[in-house]
C-alpha cells in the first residue's frame, strides 16, 4: 500500500524541486529529476509526506559531494535549512546506473537520511531553536562480521565543527531559483 501511493507523493515533490532548486551548470532537468526520483523512492512514503506536509522542498546538493573532511570528521549527508524550507541531500551527479556497484550514488544514503529526518520532524525537530541541522551516517557493530548503518541529525552547533569549518559553504542554503514555498495542496 505504501508503494502504490508513493508516486502521488514523489512526483509533486520532484516538480517543486526541479522548479525551485539550483542545478549545476550543464545538469539537465531530466537527469536531475531522475536522480531525485531515485532518492525519494528510497525513502518511506510516510516520511516523505511529513516533509511535504511541513512544506520542505528536497534539493539535490552537489556541494556535499565535494566537501573537505579529515579521517575522523563526520560527513554531511543532508542539511535542513529551517528558515528557507529546504532539505538538501547529497548529490554527485550520478544516477544509480551511472554510479555502478562500488561507487556512491545520491540514493545510497539519502533515502535513510530522509527517513530519519521525517521521524525527527514528527518528533519536534522543527520546534527546536537551531536554524540549520546536518544529517550524517554512522555504523555500529552488530556482531562478528556485521555492521549496521544508522542515520541522525544534529543542530549546527552540535555537529562536527571541524567539518563545518572546512566547508563553510554548507552553512548556507542553496540559493533557490524561485523563492516561494510550494503549495502541496494538502
Amino acid at each position: 500500500m505504501d508503494i502504490a501511493r508513493k508516486p502521488d507523493v514523489v512526483e509533486p515533490m520532484i516538480a517543486a524541486s526541479v522548479e525551485q532548486c539550483p542545478r549545476e551548470k550543464g545538469d539537465s532537468e531530466a537527469l536531475y529529476a531522475t536522480r531525485l526520483r531515485e532518492v525519494l523512492m528510497a525513502a518511506r512514503t510516510k516520511n516523505l509526506e511529513t516533509l511535504r506536509d511541513n512544506k520542505l522542498v528536497v534539493c539535490l546538493d552537489m556541494r556535499q559531494a565535494f566537501q573537505k573532511t579529515g579521517l575522523f570528521d563526520e560527513e554531511v549527508e543532508g542539511a535542513l535549512y529551517k528558515q528557507e524550507g529546504i532539505v538538501a541531500v547529497f548529490d554527485n551527479g550520478k544516477t544509480d546506473a551511472q554510479a555502478g556497484w562500488l561507487r556512491k550514488s545520491p540514493s545510497d544514503y539519502s533515502g535513510g537520511i530522509l527517513n530519519d529526518l521525517g521521524k525527527q520532524v514528527r518528533d519536534g525537530l522543527l520546534n527546536r531553536d537551531a536554524k540549520v541541522f546536518f544529517g550524517y551516517t554512522y555504523t555500529s557493530s552488530c556482531g562478528k562480521g556485521c555492521t549496521s548503518r544508522h542515520y541522525n541529525w544534529k543542530s549546527q552547533n552540535k555537529f562536527d565543527q571541524d567539518t563545518l569549518a572546512k566547508n563553510p559553504q554548507l552553512l548556507v542554503a542553496p540559493v533557490l531559483r524561485y523563492a516561494p514555498k510550494p503549495d502541496w495542496g494538502g
